[in-house]
């Protein structure tokens, strides 16, 4: 299992540092989404002085509702209300932007985080194939969740305070004190920066070094060492060695079993009796270089 993950998992330093950060952000914008449903307030909407006002804080909701401390609300939309403020429905429908973007945010950043860890790799042919996918992976919940913080900070919190002077009939300066919940979605909004730039740098790096390294392999003319790194399997490359030794040790023994029969050949007989000529058990001895040649069946 271990064995078959290491084929699966990239095992670049730098992506493995980005899936970190994302799965980091993953755990941060679920608790931020979960937060509709349990209805925690986003943020308080107070005067810079408290002091000048007859109020002293708004509470925003994470249920797209903004009251006061009493709990008396002063924007609400609901499908009963005969009327409503023009700001209130404003900020009532960038905040369901905002929702919705949130969620589809974390959605791709699981699924992001799932196919770069497990899909990628197996898939890939190349290293340039895996950083050019891990990254365009990475930079899809990032720009959906930098849409959202845009919209919450762009837009949202203005709209919020307009309506809060608007129902109340002040005209002071107002602030936004953050809590948990835009605290949680700011940092992960952070994360998900981190999370991109090391594999972005990491991609255009390894582009840019691409055609110098190969240039620079062609040019010291080190074949082998490129096809030592490209083969999957080097098992032939070592079984053609071993084939052409055997095959130049046994071709000289062959030359040596030929010199072996010219010279039984060449031997002349002294003797008129037939015992007296070579036999195949004759004692033949043939230097070459520094090979002797014993009894050899000729």
């Amino acid at each position: 299992m271990v064995l078959h993950l290491c084929h699966l998992v990239p095992r670049d330093i730098y992506i493995l540092v980005a899936f970190a950060f994302l799965f980091a952000s993953c755990i941060l914008q679920l608790i931020v989404v979960m937060s509709r449903v349990s209805g925690r307030d986003v943020g308080i909407i107070q005067p810079q002085h408290p002091g000048t006002s007859g109020y002293n804080a708004v509470h925003v909701s994470a249920s797209f509702v903004l009251y006061l401390e009493g709990g008396k609300k002063i924007c609400e939309m609901n499908d009963d209300d005969d009327k409503i403020f023009v700001g209130c429905a404003r900020f009532v429908s960038l905040f369901h932007m905002v929702g919705w973007i949130l969620l589809y945010s974390v959605v791709t950043s699981y699924l992001s985080f799932f196919f770069g860890m497990f899909c990628v790799v197996p898939f890939s042919k190349t290293t340039m194939t895996v950083f050019a996918l891990e990254m365009s992976l990475f930079w899809v919940p990032l720009s959906l969740h930098s849409a959202a913080v845009g919209v919450f900070w762009g837009r949202l919190l203005p709209s919020a305070e307009k309506t809060v002077q608007l129902n109340l009939g002040q005209n002071t300066d107002l602030m936004f004190v953050q809590s948990y919940i835009s605290v949680l979605m700011s940092v992960s909004q952070g994360l998900l920066c981190l999370s991109v730039l090391p594999i972005t740098g990491r991609f255009f790096v390894a582009l840019c070094r691409r055609k110098a390294v190969k240039q620079r392999a062609v040019a010291r003319g080190d074949i082998d060492r490129l096809m030592r790194c490209h083969l999957v399997n080097d098992d032939w490359e070592r079984q053609k060695e071993v084939l052409n030794s055997y095959a130049e040790r046994l071709m000289f023994e062959i030359d040596i079993r030929e010199e072996c029969k010219q010279k039984s050949a060449e031997t002349p007989s002294t003797s008129n009796d037939p015992t007296d000529r070579p036999t195949e058990e004759a004692h033949l001895t043939l230097t070459k270089g520094n090979v002797s040649c014993e009894p050899v069946e000729c």
